[in-house]
């Protein structure tokens, strides 16, 4: 049986891979030339990666209070991100302040930027800017095809939507009028 610290490590190395934006917003090296996968494969695979790591971590045995504490943290995070994962939440995010969607512009704020190996990483991200944009369409489409959309506010505004300069992002076409929250309808 693993100890919690390899269960860990284990993770920490794996969702990395899975999810390299993530592994530069947190330091960890590497990871920088890549975009993570926002297609709903590679939503699956982080909340498959999510699940082990719950199914491993219960069955382990904390050998002393740091790891007893590294254990419940472990279980209570993960198993909240699948809990959200099958409830369709992590897939059907979108809001103006912290989601997929500002993830991927974001994530060049943090990058660093002095050196050649700097620079290629960047353009190396940055050229994956359109298929990542690609998978979340299709991500919110599924969603929306199970009933999971954001919801918008009466009128068929998104609640934030005037954080956003420019347009109205929309999951489809049409989608701000076609989804609306229940209650009665507010101005136009």
């Amino acid at each position: 049986m693993s100890s919690i610290d390899e269960i860990a490590e284990e993770y920490v190395a794996r969702a990395a891979e899975l999810d390299p934006v993530m592994a530069t917003s947190t330091g960890i090296a590497g990871y920088d030339d890549r975009m993570t996968e926002l297609s709903p494969a590679g939503f699956a695979a982080r909340a498959e990666l999510d699940r082990a790591t719950v199914t491993a971590a219960g069955a382990a045995v904390a050998a002393d209070e740091r790891e007893r504490v590294a254990k419940a943290a472990m279980l209570e995070r993960l198993g909240l991100d699948v809990e959200r994962y099958d409830a369709g939440d992590i897939t059907s995010d979108l809001n103006a302040v912290a989601s997929q969607l500002q993830n991927v512009r974001m994530i060049f704020d943090l990058m660093p930027t002095g050196g050649e190996e700097a620079q290629h990483n960047i353009a190396a991200r940055m050229a994956a800017v359109p298929d990542a944009y690609a998978g979340l369409r299709r991500s919110y489409a599924e969603a929306a095809r199970r009933g999971r959309v954001p919801r918008l506010a009466p009128g068929g505004r998104h609640p934030q939507r005037r954080a956003l300069p420019g347009p109205r992002c929309r999951v489809g076409p049409g989608a701000h009028r076609a989804v609306r929250a229940p209650g009665p309808p507010g101005p136009g």
